[in-house]
């Protein structure tokens, strides 16, 4: 496929800058609310699961008790007073146990222990010469569940029997949130009210929407700032440069703040997406400056040798963890002459676009080598290629001759800027080469950037100036 050409920007494309700079901090606001409402209804969850094992140990060691006591009681001979001390002294030693009674065949009481309290829950079991009861105690479980909850988390403990007949009760159950759990002939139950399920997802949403809505505004304000200013002439070029730099310090400031917050905060997922949010902003300035040509070129002689390893922790960062970067430079591949910060760009900006085509998992391949005679834009020029190829989707053959056009992407809303194959394409043009693509569905992609060597262009570019005004770009 030949060499791309450069498309200006369009009024309709002028437009889609100001509503990606509110779009994408209200992107990173729902998106960030919606996974702390997510995380919210599942640590909910779990706490409920906890705490009503925690309940289910507890009765379940009482009536545990409870079979001890009724095996105990139906294999002693003590009878009258004695019994009458040996009940005393076993609820004395089971806090749970509010009275033990022994009735004869006909229910008439033989013994009993006396009472601690409200009875209404309770057990017997049949023994020789009538049957024992025992009366379980309220207090003790309620003043267990008291102990199970953190100040604010609002939850509400029951035990009750099957028939719903309720031995003990902490707070006020809610359906919607809550877990049960059988314990031997009981159930316990445990549930949070929803205002209290919610708080963490409403400080998390609040806080987000302390960054986001400020953000969304400033990056308004500077892209219609921004996009005014690139029509006038060019005598204002110092100040669209100076727009920039304005454009970064707003980012600063979100960075430098959301740095203090995560420092002051144990959970900060959120923080750190807005962080990346914030170097994102960093890149996409850099985008649309060097897409309109007013990014102040700094060209340099480069040994891709060493260069290209430099940057393997920067790609295989963009990349992700499961994707497998590889960087090879052939022998004799020559010197170029480029602003070497821009050739980082390039190639952060293909690394992203391959790390997407892949879902996140594959191969990226990084293949420099000296172009064969007649190889590149212009035959009368010899050029180094750095190749980047992925094992991604590939490119649909209708968008191959779109995808180097400015604000074009095959990506769902909201994923992509459209800027970073205009930002390759356009940084080649400027080093005075070119940028070739091949892609074949379900098989991977491979973008070639040409470079013209460093004996070729070195003293033409250094002695380039850098464009003064859009109508220069």
């Amino acid at each position: 496929m030949p060499p791309l050409g450069f498309s200006s920007v369009g009024m309709s494309q002028e437009k889609l800058l100001p509503a990606l700079a509110i779009a994408l901090p209200l992107a990173l606001l729902g998106a960030g609310s919606w996974i702390a409402w997510r995380d919210a209804e599942r640590n909910a969850a779990a706490r409920l699961a906890d705490l009503t094992q925690a309940m289910a140990e507890h009765a379940g060691q009482a009536f545990d008790a409870n079979e001890l006591v009724f095996r105990e009681l139906g294999r002693t001979r003590v009878r009258g007073a004695a019994l009458q001390e040996l009940l005393a002294a076993i609820c004395e030693r089971l806090p749970h146990i509010g009275a033990i009674t022994i009735r004869d065949p006909d229910g008439f009481v033989l013994a009993s222990s006396g009472t601690k309290g409200a009875r209404p829950f309770r057990a017997s079991a049949a023994r020789r010469g009538g049957f024992t009861e025992l009366a379980m105690q309220p207090a003790y479980f309620s003043e267990f569940y008291s102990r199970l909850a953190k100040p604010g988390e609002a939850f509400a403990f029951r035990i009750a029997a099957p028939d719903g007949r309720v031995l003990a009760q902490v707070g006020v159950m809610e359906s919607e949130y809550s877990a049960s759990r059988t314990a031997g002939p009981v159930v316990v139950t445990a549930s949070q009210a929803a205002r209290a399920v919610f708080a963490p997802w409403r400080r998390r949403t609040l806080l987000l929407a302390a960054i986001a809505l400020p953000s969304a505004a400033a990056l308004l304000f500077v892209s219609l700032l921004a996009l005014r200013r690139t029509r006038r002439l060019r005598e204002q070029a110092l100040t669209r440069s100076g727009v920039a730099h304005d454009f970064n310090n707003v980012l600063t400031v979100i960075g430098n703040n959301a740095h203090v917050l995560r420092h002051r905060m144990k959970e900060n997922a959120e923080l750190a997406a807005i962080l990346r949010a914030v170097d994102s902003g960093a890149r996409l300035t850099r985008q649309l400056l060097s897409f309109a040509r007013r990014q102040p070129l700094q060209p340099q002689i480069v040994e891709l040798q060493l260069a290209l390893p430099g940057m393997a922790a920067l790609l295989e960062g963009t990349a992700g963890r499961g994707v497998a970067v590889g960087i090879h430079v052939a022998p004799g591949t020559p010197r170029v002459c480029v602003d070497l910060a821009e050739l980082e760009m390039a190639l952060i900006n293909l690394a992203a676009n391959a790390r997407d085509a892949m879902a996140g998992r594959g191969q990226l391949e990084i293949l420099a080598r000296p172009a064969e005679p007649g190889e590149g834009p212009d035959r009368r020029l010899s050029y180094a290629i750095v190749s980047v190829s992925d094992s991604g989707a590939g490119i649909p053959p209708e968008a191959l001759s779109r995808v180097f056009e400015p604000f074009f992407t095959t990506k769902p809303p909201g994923t992509g800027t459209g800027l970073g194959l205009a930002q390759v394409h356009g940084f080649c043009q400027q080093a005075g080469g070119g940028v070739q693509l091949e892609s074949d569905v379900g098989i991977g992609t491979t973008v070639s950037l040409f470079i013209p060597q460093a004996s070729a262009v070195s003293d033409a570019i250094a002695r380039r100036p850098a464009p003064r005004s859009a109508e220069a770009a």
